[in-house]
């Protein structure tokens, strides 16, 4: 009959634990017995110590928040933390480190779990994903694949960042964050681009006098694009296009002057060098989002007047004012809908299969 150690773990001791997480060896893969409690877990938990962590030492027979098991090596062989706890405290940070640990198994993503069919759901919240259909057989084999999805939180926080993102125009003159600033302008820089070329530059504007004269130049682009549009003038004009005079933040994001040396992926097209940085651009967008700051892409300018007033280098262009800061609130929708000049397309009328097709009105 086998030992099994129990360490109790307060709260308290959460940044301890979350380095033992990440100090433990785990290159001899990840298995889970056939037990749906923790109890049964500490029954059938093998050689090894059980790590068993707990909201109090007071109750040390109370169910606890999580269990971590290493074999007789010290290797990491199971983590399991109860499902009313993998979004809380010491219990998320357990599961998100038991995620990150499965992420590290790249040497043995697929292994053989012998247990009855009833403890699928178990093994499912453990983060594992099967490819064979299970029958009801007790002590039936699944081939399991490590399943290398985010936990449910923090999917649904990518979703909801993307579909919550405006574009927007009004801002509170507050200050950016310099530590805020800087890890968006790093989540821009982790964008793709093609050929790994990384054609995006950031240039800060600092000064107000300069600050000033883009304005202007964005107003003189408003009015030649308001005549352009024709009968839509008035429409247009009662629209606010940009936000440069009192973000907190403005940014100019233009494409570096040595492009032309990067062919892989841009030989027959090569302004993949603006996609890749529309790619920065999003990310930036994103994350300011996840911040809880508002950003808009002001594109009303000539290209040339701007390069001219940054003193940019003769191959590089200019693509994009970023009006970045704190605002009041996020618009409910696209302030472009909210205001009647268009409407989101049906995706539906937007992907197709194996060839062009027109949607059917």
């Amino acid at each position: 009959m086998s030992v099994v150690t129990t360490h109790i773990v307060t709260e308290k001791e959460a940044s301890r634990l979350a380095r033992f997480i990440r100090n433990i060896d785990h290159e001899t893969g990840f298995s889970a017995p056939d037990a749906t409690t923790s109890e049964q877990i500490r029954a059938n938990i093998g050689n090894g110590d059980a790590y068993v962590v707990a909201t109090s030492t007071a109750d040390v027979n109370a169910e606890p928040l999580g269990m971590l098991h290493l074999d007789t090596e010290q290797h990491l062989r199971l983590v399991y933390v109860a499902p009313g706890f993998q979004a809380q405290g010491i219990g998320r940070q357990l599961w998100e480190h038991a995620h990150r640990s499965r992420w590290q198994l790249s040497s043995k993503t697929a292994f053989t779990v012998n247990a009855p069919a009833a403890t699928l759901p178990f093994f499912q919240k453990l983060g594992f994903i099967f490819n064979e259909s299970i029958n009801a057989q007790a002590d039936s084999k699944y081939h399991a694949m490590i399943n290398h999805r985010y936990p449910r939180g923090m999917i649904d926080a990518v979703y909801r960042t993307i579909y919550e993102r405006r574009d927007m125009r009004h801002f509170l003159p507050d200050p950016v964050d310099t530590h805020t600033l800087a890890r968006l302008l790093d989540a821009a820089h982790h964008a793709p681009s093609v050929g790994y070329m990384q054609p995006w530059r950031f240039i800060r504007i600092t000064d107000t006098e300069l600050r000033q004269q883009l304005y202007e130049m964005v107003e003189a682009e408003r009015l030649k694009t308001a005549d352009a549009l024709g009968k839509r003038r008035e429409e247009f004009m009662r629209l606010k296009v940009e936000g440069v005079k009192e973000c907190g933040e403005l940014l100019v994001v233009t494409l570096m002057p040595e492009r032309d040396q990067y062919i892989f992926g841009r030989r027959t097209m090569p302004e993949m060098d603006l996609a890749s940085a529309s790619c920065a651009i999003q990310n930036l967008w994103l994350a300011a989002r996840a911040e809880g700051l508002g950003m808009g892409w002001v594109s009303l300018f000539e290209p040339d007047t701007l390069k001219q007033q940054l003193n940019l280098p003769d191959n590089a262009i200019p693509i994009a004012l970023l009006c970045l800061g704190h605002v009041v609130e996020f618009y409910d929708k696209p302030m472009l809908e909210q205001e009647g000049w268009d409407q989101r397309a049906n995706i539906n009328d937007l992907v197709m299969e194996n060839g062009w097709h027109d949607p059917v009105s």
